[in-house]
């Protein structure tokens, strides 16, 4: 099974939870009172958690990619 990176899933989800906020559904569930125990708002502080643990991963990630690009474009032609 061909997995999706862990940002792109967590992004995903951040933009679920705002559109959920945004149904009529429910937005009337809240009106009529629906109040959890946990709620969207705390699923949406749980992935900025998760994305703030990975972000120095991200960096480093980042930082490799850049250095092998720097490097090749450093790196002089092979002779013929």
């Amino acid at each position: 099974m061909i997995s999706r990176p862990l940002p792109d899933l967590i992004t995903h989800c951040q933009q679920q939870l705002i559109e959920i906020t945004q149904h009529p559904d429910y937005q009337n569930l809240i009106a009529k009172g629906y109040h959890p125990d946990l709620t969207i708002g705390d699923a949406q502080t749980a992935l900025t958690y998760l994305i703030d643990a990975l972000e120095p991963t991200l960096i480093v990630l980042q930082l490799d990619e850049r250095i092998a690009i720097t490097d090749e474009l450093l790196t002089p032609p092979a002779k013929k």
